[in-house]
């Protein structure tokens, strides 16, 4: 089938990865639009740690949107291989 573009252990590590990345940089997000002093009051904190939270919040929504690619991408791979079991 012309969808599957990666393997399956592929996407679902891929999942995986945008799971926790997506998880990750929300909470950074978070924490840097607070202005948590641990993040924001030491000598190499931000300029504006408002703009890197919103950096942060645009980051992880990159990873949810890879997320529903890889999920589409299972799809497809378990799809194909009915599809071959039937033939």
């Amino acid at each position: 089938m012309g969808l599957v573009m990666f393997s399956m252990f592929a996407a679902v590590s891929m999942q995986i990865v945008s799971v926790f990345g997506a998880i990750f940089l929300a909470l950074m997000g978070f924490l840097f639009t607070k202005k948590v002093s641990e993040f924001t009051e030491s000598i190499h904190d931000p300029d504006d740690p408002i703009a890197v939270g919103r950096a942060c919040y645009s980051a992880a929504i990159i990873y949810a949107v890879m997320f529903l690619f890889c999920s589409c991408q299972v799809y497809a791979n378990k799809r194909q291989a009915r599809n071959q079991l039937s033939l």
